[in-house]
């Protein structure tokens, strides 16, 4: 890459706008990765909270579940 200092208007101005699209790009991808890591903790999370519900409380969630069912359709593990 050539030295700032030695680049054109042009190039500059053509220089800015490529960092602005890469740093938009990043920035999906930051929010992405974030948004998986964020479904994994509270899958990690749930998964911690159900594995410590006496049995009493497993069937108790798991009726509620059934009744008012999941959003996503998935099968919750440890739930019947």
């Amino acid at each position: 890459m050539k030295s700032l200092e030695k680049m054109s208007i042009e190039e500059l101005e053509f220089y800015i706008q490529d960092l602005m699209a890469q740093r938009a790009e990043v920035v999906a991808m930051q929010r992405e990765a974030q948004g998986v890591l964020d479904r994994k903790r509270a899958e990690r999370d749930a998964r911690e909270k159900v594995g410590r519900m006496s049995d009493a409380e497993k069937a108790a969630l798991l009726q509620v579940v059934r009744a008012e069912g999941i959003e996503s359709g998935e099968v919750v593990k440890g739930l019947g």
